[in-house]
């Protein structure tokens, strides 16, 4: 199939079920501003000052509109590993795991290569993803009506549940953003006026499309709970070859296990990107200049805020109860209930966490 072809599946434009129930509720699936807005707004809205649109998708002024663009466009090769989430939703993480099934068990030391192995789509854009050393996973936070679609290529969607979701958003922010008030920061989330868009029409669109053979809907939860069960079915999904690798040899799936901690990303995380940063300043002493001038090109010089930024966090299961007050809780509850109430996704959530005693 040509890929114009492929990505035409993607690109005309549906409304989800997610959507539908929106708009059912009373807000318009078409020119609110929320989630996704029409794509004539994108023509003369710029945004506000730490903010910009794209195709009628709210995005951070640390990315370029013309990598945005590259990335929406995109043809997926064949072999292409796609892992997308929401924001703050597992998608690093999950592409550090897909990383170290491909490497059985060994993650990258060099700084440089590291990057190349693991680039998130919007950011750097497409000319960087196909020079993409391979195999390898490529992260996305786009909405699947934004996705650059191919029956070949593969899809790990990572859900995470929208209290723990919102509250790493808010925390984030808190460390690299003009924060707003915890208050206004929800009726944000609420509302779908975010970047990356509506939290509940992303998962939701996603969460239709994961009996296509090609998707694999993953919880973060199950992640966390079961990291085994879930690299060896993650192994699974990718094929015959990485599952052998990782079923067969016990020492590997407990390296990937050991790996993908929050204790070694941290370090591993911390020391790489401090690495990339002096890259950045121009250090002399550093080998394999040109590389390292590809990646500054790729990730520095395009998105200069993310320099200073960390992105480990520890990702704890059910941290929403030492943030949220009853009151978010129910409206998050009762949203995520009415938004998917056909598909009935809100179930997935259900005795998940042995602590949780919400009403999911």
């Amino acid at each position: 199939m040509p890929h114009s072809e492929r990505r035409s599946q993607s690109l005309t434009p549906q409304m989800s079920a997610c959507a539908a129930a929106r708009k059912a509720a009373g807000a318009s699936a078409e020119g609110d501003h929320r989630g996704i807005a029409p794509a004539v707004v994108d023509a003369t809205t710029v945004g506000d000052d730490e903010t910009f649109w794209v195709r009628g998708l709210k995005l951070p002024r640390e990315f370029s509109r013309t990598l945005v663009e590259s990335a929406m466009d995109y043809e997926p090769r064949d072999d292409d590993v796609f892992v997308v989430s929401y924001s703050k939703c597992g998608a690093a993480f999950v592409q550090h795991i897909v990383h170290l099934i491909f490497n059985k068990g060994h993650p990258s030391g060099d700084y440089v290569q590291w990057n190349k192995a693991t680039p998130h789509l919007e950011l750097v854009g497409a000319e960087a993803v196909r020079r993409m050393p391979r195999p390898n996973a490529i992260k996305s936070h786009l909405p699947v009506q934004l996705m650059p679609w191919s029956e070949q290529a593969k899809y790990i969607y990572v859900a995470r549940n929208p209290k723990d979701c919102f509250v790493s958003i808010f925390l984030n922010r808190q460390l690299f953003l003009k924060q707003k008030s915890m208050d206004a920061a929800f009726q944000e989330f609420v509302s779908g006026d975010m970047i990356w868009g509506d939290y509940f029409d992303h998962v939701c669109g996603w969460y239709e499309r994961r009996d296509e053979p090609n998707v694999m809907f993953l919880l973060y939860e199950d992640i966390k709970r079961a990291p085994h069960e879930v690299i060896e079915r993650l192994a699974q999904f990718l094929g015959d070859e990485w599952l052998e690798s990782v079923a067969l040899d016990e020492s590997a799936l407990d390296m990937i296990v050991h790996h993908s901690s929050y204790d070694f990303m941290k370090e591993h995380a911390t020391r790489t990107v401090h690495r990339f940063q002096e890259a950045a300043k121009g250090d002399d002493d550093k080998k394999n200049e040109d590389e390292e001038e590809d990646v500054v090109d790729d990730v520095v010089v395009q998105a200069p805020a993310l320099r200073t930024r960390t992105f480990a966090r520890r990702g704890t299961v059910g941290d929403w109860r030492s943030t949220l007050n009853a009151g978010q809780e129910r409206q998050l509850e009762r949203i995520l209930r009415e938004r998917s109430k056909d598909s009935g996704l809100w179930k997935l959530w259900i005795d998940l966490d042995e602590e949780d005693d919400s009403d999911f």
